[in-house]
């Protein structure tokens, strides 16, 4: 059948896009990159998908079109847990960045903001102590922030390892 060594083809073609957007993510330097490949991936999930109807279309039996269903329900889902992916690698670099501009460092509490800027606020007018103990509150809500940021986005990554772990156990019941 040539329509179904079409449909290997095209999703071939989507595994390679998955796999390079995968391998690019390891560096927050290559969000261009990543964008670009995506920009590829979404074309070829097009191609996919009209190789897959094309093939799904000619089938007859039941079994034959639950499996082509699966098949096709398994590269999507790869193409949701690497969309998934991404905005939680996305979120990331946003977070590095957040935290580099406030120049608050990942072991400081609110009281080691405070004691390192200690000596310059004795020396300080009373005005510029407020400014110091709000700046040093405004980096601690920020702080808080980001580690509710970076808690919400763990929790979501740990329930898109737990349904992609559903999904390979599903497929090796099939």
């Amino acid at each position: 059948m040539e329509t179904k060594r079409a449909r290997g083809d095209a999703k071939a073609v989507v595994s390679r896009k998955i796999k390079e957007i995968t391998r690019l993510m390891a560096d927050e330097n290559n969000v261009e990159l990543v964008d670009n490949e995506l920009r590829e991936l979404k074309e070829a999930f097009r191609n996919f998908q009209a190789a897959h109807v094309a093939f799904h279309n000619q089938l007859s039996d039941e079994e034959s079109i639950e499996e082509s269903a699966v098949y096709y329900e398994l590269v999507s889902d790869q193409i949701k847990q690497l969309q998934d992916n991404l905005e939680l690698w996305l979120a990331g670099i946003e977070t590095s960045k957040l935290l580099n501009s406030l120049d608050v460092k990942p072991d400081d509490s609110v009281s080691n903001v405070g004691s390192r800027h200690g000596s310059m606020v004795s020396r300080k007018s009373s005005a510029s102590t407020r400014s110091s103990v709000s700046s040093a509150r405004a980096k601690a809500a920020a702080r808080k922030a980001i580690l509710e940021a970076e808690a919400a986005t763990l929790k979501k990554l740990h329930r898109i390892q737990e349904e992609e772990l559903k999904l390979r156990q599903r497929k090796n019941e099939l």
